[in-house]
């Protein structure tokens, strides 16, 4: 993560080397969200929102559940009228932690 952040301060040319290093933080530590977050924004940049929906998506089907993708996953989808897809999110969130009172707000 920390190499791929260096090769963004770099050059915005760096963007394949940012991604691979991404990649690789990703892979090897898929709760690190920073690295997760970096790479959502240059998906983001590449192919809009549906991208960035389906790469958390992606993120949340190989790495198993993670609390704070599906929070942002969860605003993506109310952002998209998608309530089912945002609820089951938003479970994730819930049961992740004692009494959410603003998880259960949105629910």
């Amino acid at each position: 993560y920390y190499l791929a952040r260096v090769y963004a301060e770099q050059s915005p040319k760096n963007t394949a080397k940012v991604k691979a290093e991404l990649s690789k933080a990703i892979d090897s530590k898929p709760d690190f969200f920073e690295a997760v977050s970096m790479m959502a924004q240059y998906v983001q940049k590449e192919s809009g929102m549906s991208g960035v929906i389906k790469f958390y998506e992606g993120v949340q089907k190989k790495h198993g559940p993670q609390v704070k993708v599906a929070e942002v996953l969860a605003q993506y989808y109310i952002t998209k009228n998608q309530f089912d897809a945002a609820y089951e999110q938003l479970e994730i969130v819930d049961a992740s932690g004692d009494d959410l009172v603003q998880v259960k707000l949105k629910m």
